[in-house]
Formats: C-alpha cells, structure tokens, sequence
C-alpha cells in the first residue's frame, strides 16, 4: 500500500496538469477581452459563428419580388423569339434594310438577353414555365419567304417592340431591385431606337 500511493498521486497530479494545459491554450485562442467558454467546452477548437450557425451566403438565396420575376420572364420569352426571327430573316427576307435590321437586333439583343438569363439564375427565376403562343406565331413566320416573311417579321417587331417598352416603362416605375432596374434603364433607350427604325422599315415607300 505504501509503494502504490505515491504513484496513484503522481498520476492525479499528470491529469491535472493537462486539464490545465488544455485551458491554458483555449484561453490562448480567445481575443482579448473575449469571455471565458461556457463549462465543458474548454479545451475545444473555437469555431466561427457562421460555420456554427451555418452560413448561407452565396447560396442562391435571393429572391424577386412577384413583379419583377414576371417581366424577367417575359423580357427573356420576347427576346428569345425576337432573336429566333431576326436569325430567320438572315436567309429568308429579301429586303437588305430587313435583313440589317434582324444583324442589328443580333447584335444588341442577345447580349442584352444573355444579360437577363445571367439575372434569372442569380434570382432563381425559374425559365421552364414558357408560354408557347409567341412561340408558335414565330414559327408561322420562319415558313415564309421573300417579301411576305418580311411584312410578317416586321408586323411581329413593330408589335413585339412596342410591348416590350411599354413593360419596360411601366416596370422601372415598380421595381426595386437595384440591379435589374439599373438594366432596364440601360434597355428603354434601345427599345426606342429600335422602335423608330421598325417603324421607319414598314412605313409604305413614297
């Protein structure tokens, strides 16, 4: 008995100095001024708040109000179709003005709509839910050729076009959502533009 506690309290005294080892290097850890850790977390690993309470940045959480998704929805089902006929009219008008008009729509429109797209995902839009009536008219265009797919494709735009800035006017009044209404305020003067040179392609030759 006498050989066997001096070693028990040799061994009690090792077990205290690493409990105090242990303290010793979490209040190490801790900033100054931090509190000390609620009782049996001493010893542990300090986390960052956000690992702890999870943190969800970056995640795709943001929404659109209900508004501003519906124009999204239909700024990007217009261009889509718009875009469809302008790459049409490439190879079936036969107006060189026409055939202008659908490269310059090109041009502009599908950096604007890839624009838009870009949006849509950022604030989980979903795209799948698409009307197919603007669709179909489309397709009744594309059978055309010659003069009669441009009078058909230049009706479609004028009306098409005229739709669209009337939604993009109306919408830069409702949406709150800075960035899409910072794009929708770069799109009304294009919209105009392109107004104004449909109209100047339909109206009847002098």
């Amino acid at each position: 008995m006498i050989k066997i506690f001096p070693t028990l309290l040799f061994l009690i005294a090792l077990c205290l100095g690493c409990d105090n080892a242990d303290d010793s290097q979490a209040t190490a850890a801790r900033p100054a001024g931090a509190p000390d850790p609620p009782a049996g977390q001493r010893g542990e690993a300090a986390q960052p708040a956000a690992a702890k309470a999870g943190d969800t940045r970056g995640h795709g959480n943001e929404h659109l109000a209900g508004p501003e998704q519906a124009f999204l929805l239909q700024a990007i089902r217009g261009n889509d179709v718009s875009l469809k006929l302008a790459e049409a009219a490439k190879g079936k008008a036969a107006s060189d003005r026409v055939k202008q008009f659908a490269r310059s729509i090109l041009d502009d429109q599908q950096a604007a709509n890839q624009q838009l797209r870009v949006m849509a995902s950022r604030y989980n839009v979903d795209l799948h839910n698409q009307a197919a009536g603007e669709a179909e008219a489309a397709a009744a265009i594309t059978i055309l050729n010659g003069a009669d797919f441009d009078s058909a494709y230049l009706r479609h735009e004028l009306a098409a076009i005229e739709r669209q800035l009337s939604a993009s006017r109306d919408a830069a009044a409702i949406i709150k959502t800075p960035d899409l209404l910072d794009l929708v305020n770069k799109t009304i003067p294009n919209l105009e533009a392109r107004l104004a040179a449909a109209k100047e392609l339909a109206a009847p030759a002098k």
